[in-house]
């Protein structure tokens, strides 16, 4: 794997961050409660997963390999939060906004 600079302080690295970076991000970040994944949370999303077969986004039958995750109805990265409501999204449509920038 090709060494590359680190994006915060340059040191390079075979990902896009040094280990002393990332663990600093990290700890920036908060714990998940912190970030409003609490309890409040965790009931809003066995709520919205327990009958949950398809996803709400692109309609997929759940499997083995793309299963249910709790989506939020209003994107964090707009504001969104537990409170906004949660639906049931397959993995690829939840976590594939990194993959596809929408």
């Amino acid at each position: 794997m090709p060494m590359r600079p680190c994006l915060d302080c340059g040191a390079l690295t075979p990902t896009t961050r040094c280990p002393t970076c990332t663990g600093t991000r990290d700890r920036a970040r908060g714990t998940r409660q912190q970030r409003g994944y609490g309890r409040e949370y965790e009931r809003e999303r066995e709520r919205a997963l327990i009958d949950a077969t398809h996803c709400a986004t692109c309609g997929v039958l759940f499997t083995l390999d793309n299963p249910a995750t709790g989506g939020h109805v209003v994107a964090v990265r707009k504001g969104g939060t537990a409170a906004d409501g949660i639906k049931p999204e397959c993995r690829r449509c939840n976590y594939g906004w990194e993959r596809t920038g929408s």
